[in-house]
């Protein structure tokens, strides 16, 4: 790679990887913000080409084998450690267990995407069937876009950037008009997640918004409903995809074995360093992050979500019984971190694997993403962590993390009567949701939609049921390269405006 199509790329993947932070920290999970970096670098070099060729017979312009290697790297800066940043991070600082040693702090977080990385690559050849929704849909944009969709998608960047500068410097312009929020980043993300999922979100809004006195109670009661529901729904979906076979054979695996250890060992060293813990026994951290890793990314490939929620409620359960000092959410991390990074990764690797690319070469840059994501995010984090847990950075994710950790930590027998029906009728909820998906009609998405809605707002949800509802009803007459193009445009624009904005915070 060249050092200018080199710089193109870090600094695209920069800005974009903020703004996906913004997006995570607002909503509860990361998008697949970092495919634009692809769309915008294609732009940059066909107007190069175009601009060039007057001058040159030649220019040479990127294979999609390059645009595979491009996406690999910004998927460590973006995808990986924005997950670790708004579910680890974020809770670490609503806990008040946040760390004041940022080069510790980023060492750990790169150790923590780096054995991400490598899990990834050895659970390769057992998710080599595995539908990979996303990276399918990378492959798809990086070999489908022409210019005319380049065009559609530069126009909707150009028309949500002057909207968000209205916004932004007009007072008088509402944020919200008829209980639907005025944001561009939830109509866009609202087309993404499509109209089935859009429509759950929608009832889960009215479901928990709707009415003045809910029959579940209110605050974290009724909070400890969703929270039941999505971890009874995740651990029976995890259970009912029998990963043993594979998770046998890569324990058996030396290679796999041995590095592991050796990364846990150096993951280790820094978070003994940064939260000055006792050092957990090597072998049965390995252990734990094995099948945590195994099965995040065999959900992803399935589902295209990486359970990371769900998965970090089953790791507070499993440390829970295991004897230690301190607080479970730095241990928490230090098991789900590897586990949210191989899930992505994994799914960079199938574009990798679709698009020719070479499995070393593309290994390479995402150890480089790794390093680098860290590196610049965690400076920027820093800068506003104590807006985290606001109304303008709520982190759901995290939220919801410090909310079940509270719960473990009070005697089961003093909770209200209330809170025992709400957990008892959310676990119940999660398992009939699993059997009707299972047993009755299989299309059906996931159930934590309707469960992530509490930890929204109803002008949230309503808009997201808006943009699925414009991407159903553009379907068949657009088509799918650029009906992705026109809704990552939208969330692109504000995430980018926002990212300077946090950036001069």
């Amino acid at each position: 790679m060249s050092l200018s199509r080199s710089l193109v790329l870090v600094l695209t993947g920069f800005l974009l990887s903020v703004g996906s932070l913004y997006i995570a920290l607002k909503v509860g999970f990361a998008v697949g913000i970092s495919l634009l970096t692809i769309v915008v670098i294609k732009g940059i070099e066909a107007s190069i080409q175009k601009v060039s060729g007057v001058f040159h017979e030649t220019v040479k312009t990127s294979s999609s084998q390059d645009y595979g290697y491009y996406l690999s790297m910004t998927t460590g800066m973006s995808f990986s450690t924005v997950t670790l940043l708004s579910t680890v991070l974020a809770a670490l600082v609503l806990s008040g267990l946040f760390p004041d040693d940022p080069v510790t702090l980023i060492l750990w977080v790169v150790s923590l995407n780096v054995m991400g990385t490598f899990l990834a690559w050895f659970f390769r050849k057992h998710l080599e069937k595995a539908a990979f929704p996303s990276a399918r849909a990378a492959v798809s944009l990086i070999e489908n876009t022409d210019s005319q969709e380049h065009k559609a998608f530069w126009w909707t960047f150009s028309a949500t950037s002057v909207w968000v500068f209205l916004k932004g410097f007009m007072k008088w312009i509402p944020s919200s008009v008829m209980g639907l929020s005025l944001s561009p980043v939830f109509l866009g993300l609202g087309g993404l997640l499509g109209f089935k999922t859009s429509i759950l979100f929608f009832l889960g809004g009215l479901f928990f918004f709707l009415p003045e006195q809910h029959i579940l109670g209110e605050g974290d009661e009724l909070a400890w409903f969703s929270v039941s529901a999505m971890t009874v729904y995740m651990l029976i979906d995890f259970t009912a995809q029998k990963p043993w076979k594979e998770l046998t054979a890569n324990l058996l695996n030396k290679r796999i074995v041995l590095s592991l250890t050796l990364f846990s060992f150096v993951s280790l060293f820094f978070f003994h360093r940064v939260f000055g813990l006792s050092f957990f026994p090597v072998v049965l951290m390995v252990l734990l992050i094995m099948p945590c890793a195994l099965l995040a990314s065999r959900a992803t490939a399935e589902t295209d979500v990486a359970p990371i929620g769900a998965l970090g409620k089953l790791g507070m359960v499993i440390l829970f019984f295991i004897p230690f000092k301190g607080s479970l959410m730095p241990w928490i991390g230090q098991l789900i971190g590897p586990a949210a990074a191989s899930s992505d990764f994994s799914s960079d690797l199938k574009c990798g694997s679709i698009l020719k690319c070479r499995p070393g070469l593309q290994l390479n840059y995402q150890l480089a993403g790794a390093v680098i994501g860290p590196t610049v995010l965690i400076p920027v984090f820093l800068k506003f962590k104590e807006l985290v847990g606001t109304d303008l950075f709520p982190a759901p994710a995290a939220q919801i993390w410090n909310q079940f950790l509270e719960m473990m930590s009070t005697d089961v027998m003093q909770y209200s009567d209330q809170l025992k029906v709400n957990l008892t009728s959310g676990a119940i909820l999660g398992l009939a949701y699993w059997l009707v998906k299972k047993k009755v009609w299989n299309q059906l998405p996931s159930v934590v939609p309707f469960c992530m809605a509490y930890f929204l707002d109803f002008q949230i949800t309503n808009t997201l049921l808006i943009g699925g509802f414009l991407a159903w009803i553009l379907a068949k007459r657009v088509s799918k390269e650029n009906q992705l193009l026109v809704w990552t445009a939208m969330m692109g624009a504000e995430s980018i405006i926002m990212s300077v904005v946090l950036l001069g915070y």
